[in-house]
């Protein structure tokens, strides 16, 4: 696993205890939380006024767009199973339900173009569709 932070490639080892630079020397996890949190810090720059609006409103929910139109059979029983684990685990979600807010599609589409619902956030950040979720 590589993350690329501010130009640097950190390489976890396989054991998950340390992180090694480019340049083969170890460094702590405690550097790695802190490179993370510098780029979702206070000097994070946005594309937009949207994505800034959203990452103020959604730091730390979860967000599922859903719709609930029932003409599309297959992506109307993917949001619905989507919603169902969410309900199983107990976790409280802020759904977004394209059908009935037509901002709710401009938002979707300006986060991730070509998208298609379910689609499931984490202060967000995309963690992916049906499939991902029911994995």
């Amino acid at each position: 696993l590589e993350l690329y932070l501010g130009g640097d490639a950190l390489r976890l080892v396989s054991d998950d205890r340390a992180i090694v630079t480019p340049d083969g020397t170890v460094r702590g996890k405690k550097n790695l939380v802190r490179s993370v949190l510098q780029l979702f810090g206070p000097n994070t720059t946005f594309a937009s006024p949207l994505e800034e609006r959203l990452y103020n409103e959604e730091k730390g929910k979860i967000v599922v767009y859903v719709t609930s139109v029932q003409a599309v059979r297959d992506v109307y029983e993917k949001s619905q199973r989507v919603l169902k684990i969410f309900e199983l685990l107990r976790l409280k979600i802020q759904v977004k339900d394209i059908a009935m807010d037509s901002r709710f599609i401009t938002e979707l589409e300006e986060r991730m173009p070509g998208s298609s619902v379910p689609q499931v956030l984490v202060s967000c950040i995309n963690i992916g569709g049906a499939k991902r979720i029911q994995e």
